[in-house]
């Protein structure tokens, strides 16, 4: 905001804004968020919608859930290597109807069952049609899955949605041999000293990692 109260947002390239009667287009994008429809086109010339938009943030909220795994990274059956490639073919990776889509799942991931059949079908609607969820019907759904969750018994940063027979965490951290939640070093750390750390003693914190 100048001196004049005039306001300029910076770094807006990643905008798309109807005003004035003119379209600015969004030139710009990452094709691991970019839509099936949208791969390959130059983004400086297509109007850019909500729809469009649904497609990447379904893919962040994969992501979250599921362990920073991309929906389209795992084995492709028929030997398609390129991750844009699988965006435009709707190769999604999980689910009953990946073999179907000639995909299989990367070996040591969660797999659908941790979010229940009501978001797995949003997944399969975000991934492989048009008729994307909107950005409403995620939050209203993680809202739901959140407040169902149950804690497991064995460690206290595992909560998991009821339903599932066992902790889908500490089945997978068995099958990978990796610790993805840090619950059995957390009650072993002293606490965090902040004078320590400034006076250059932090190591004895990083070797107890």
């Amino acid at each position: 905001v100048d001196r004049r109260a005039v306001v300029t947002i910076l770094d807006a390239d990643s905008f798309e804004i109807a005003a004035g009667g003119r379209q600015y287009h969004c030139g710009v994008g990452v094709e691991s968020h970019t839509p099936p429809e949208l791969q390959g086109v130059p983004l400086g010339t297509v109007v850019r919608t909500p729809n469009h938009d649904a497609f990447a943030l379904a893919v962040s909220i994969f992501q979250l859930l599921f362990l920073g795994r991309h929906p389209f990274d795992g084995q492709s059956l028929d030997g398609v290597v390129s991750q844009t490639e699988r965006i435009k073919a709707g190769m999604f990776a999980y689910g009953p109807k990946a073999v179907a889509r000639r995909m299989k799942a990367p070996v040591g991931s969660a797999s659908l069952d941790v979010v229940g059949p009501e978001m797995a079908d949003m997944f399969e609607r975000a991934f492989t049609s048009v008729a994307r969820p909107t950005a409403v019907e995620w939050a209203e759904a993680l809202g739901r899955l959140h407040g169902s969750l149950v804690t497991c018994g064995a460690h206290a940063l595992h909560q998991y949605r009821p339903g599932l027979a066992d902790c889908p965490w500490c089945a997978l951290s068995a099958q990978t041999s990796i610790l993805y939640f840090l619950a059995p070093l957390l009650a072993q750390l002293p606490d965090f000293d902040l004078a320590v750390a400034r006076n250059g003693y932090a190591w004895w914190y990083i070797d107890a990692l």
